[in-house]
């Protein structure tokens, strides 16, 4: 939205995963910026839909809220329905990106982060306790998250140029990378968990096709 006098901008915007007003001022004959972005609000957003008073002495704008958890519930497979109330195993301030259960049922492994903390974080939950154990923190994207067969082991992949597929096993605390390519999925691995499988291409405009990649 453009200011009465035409100097200056204001627009809902993104940082660290917070949506907030922010405002620059602009020249009106060049349009060229005579400022930084100034944030308006602070608040965990989102901030959107903004309009400016005629005077343009006040901004009206809504806040939207919305939660994405992962939630496990009880199912009987027999009888093909729900058995008992479900309990959410993520928390409710995380934006929740990818998520995984391992075979057993017993571990669930999520992705995403913290609004505001510009964190990327990998968790993993004990299904039956909910004890929450913090695998990963840092400034890395993860995307696809795939527990072994038996559980012990977790793949995924990380955002760059190239990307890389990543492993961590058992209580390790140091990811191995495994391989890199233009574009991969991590999808499954193979039953003796030798190898990851996925999709892959060696770039935006090239085919796409079926990987494995050995941990060897």
């Amino acid at each position: 939205r453009w200011s009465t006098t035409g100097t200056r901008v204001f627009f809902s915007g993104f940082l660290k995963g917070l949506q907030n007003l922010w405002s620059i001022d602009v020249d009106p004959a060049t349009l060229a910026w005579r400022s930084d972005p100034a944030r308006l609000t602070a608040g965990s957003g989102a901030d959107t839909r903004l309009t400016l008073s005629p005077n343009g002495h006040r901004i009206a704008f809504t806040v939207r809220r919305e939660t994405t958890r992962v939630w496990v519930i009880p199912f009987d497979d027999q009888r093909g329905r729900t058995n008992g109330d479900g309990q959410p195993l993520s928390a409710d301030d995380f934006t929740l990106t990818n998520f995984d259960l391992s075979r057993d049922g017993r571990k669930l492994a999520f992705l995403g982060w913290l609004p505001g903390a510009g964190r990327r974080q990998l968790w993993e939950v004990t299904v039956e306790s909910g004890e929450r154990k913090l695998r990963v923190s840092d400034d890395l994207t993860r995307g696809f998250v795939r527990y072994s067969r038996s559980g012990d082991a977790l793949a995924f992949d990380v955002g760059g140029a190239p990307k890389t597929l990543r492993m961590l096993r058992g209580s390790a605390v140091e990811e191995r990378i495994v391989a890199h390519a233009d574009l991969m999925y991590p999808f499954d691995w193979t039953p003796d968990e030798t190898a990851i499988i996925g999709s892959a291409a060696d770039g935006i405009r090239q085919p796409w096709y079926v990987a494995s990649w050995p941990l060897s």
